[in-house]
């Protein structure tokens, strides 16, 4: 399942191997991949895509696809595909929207 969202969050993403999460609240990002540290920036204007919405700020991507997202063929899915480019990485997983932007 997944983790739990932070309160007043709009949208809530994760990932596995490595393991990570993310938060979209209205006036800022928080992502946490584990063994690495937190990042937290204000949130930037988001830009509307052919496949969702993208959020671009200085060291921090992420792309939120609404396409149907699972971590194994039995398991649960998700409403949204997340890719977040951080510190050199991309980090690919799941997420839901929790409010309407």
């Amino acid at each position: 399942s997944a983790p739990p969202a932070g309160g007043g969050a709009i949208f809530h993403g994760f990932g596995r191997e490595p393991g990570w999460v993310l938060d979209v609240f209205a006036d800022g990002i928080v992502f946490a991949p584990f063994g690495a540290a937190t990042v937290s920036v204000d949130t930037p204007p988001v830009t509307t895509t052919f496949e969702g919405h993208r959020y671009t700020s200085e060291g921090l991507t992420i792309t939120i696809a609404h396409a149907s997202c699972g971590f194994t063929s039995g398991g649960p899915r998700y409403p949204a595909s997340v890719t977040v480019s951080a510190g050199g990485r991309e980090y690919r997983g799941c997420g839901t929207e929790l409010a309407a932007h």
